[in-house]
């Protein structure tokens, strides 16, 4: 798309539209994974409040928090990840298997 401007004479008014069409097509990029990121952000948060919003959320948070400090150590050299990814990732997993039971629940009148 910028090889528009290869075809303009004035290499100074050519630099210039190349450049404003690169960030043209850049900034959209961004702004449209920037409301992805927002809609898949408030998707989550939703969830999060329908099924997760209650004292054991917060024991598990606590806990995970206490093992990843403590054990910190021994988990970087068995696992060779970010101590706060893998924090983050069993917080996904707890929410995927709390928002599967309640929904397995909800369809069958348990709730």
């Amino acid at each position: 798309m910028a090889q528009i401007s290869d075809g303009i004479s004035n290499p100074v008014i050519a630099g210039i539209i190349y450049w404003l069409i690169r960030i043209l097509i850049c900034g959209g990029c961004l702004v449209g994974a920037g409301i992805l990121v927002a809609f898949i952000g408030i998707k989550i948060a939703g969830v999060y409040k329908k099924y997760c919003l209650d004292m054991i959320t917060v024991m598990v948070i606590l806990i995970s928090m206490a093992i990843a400090i403590y054990f910190g150590d021994w988990i970087k050299t068995a696992l060779p990840v970010n101590l706060l990814f893998l924090f983050l990732f069993v917080q996904l997993v707890y929410v995927g298997i709390r928002w599967y039971v309640k929904g397995w629940r909800e369809a069958r009148g348990y709730w």
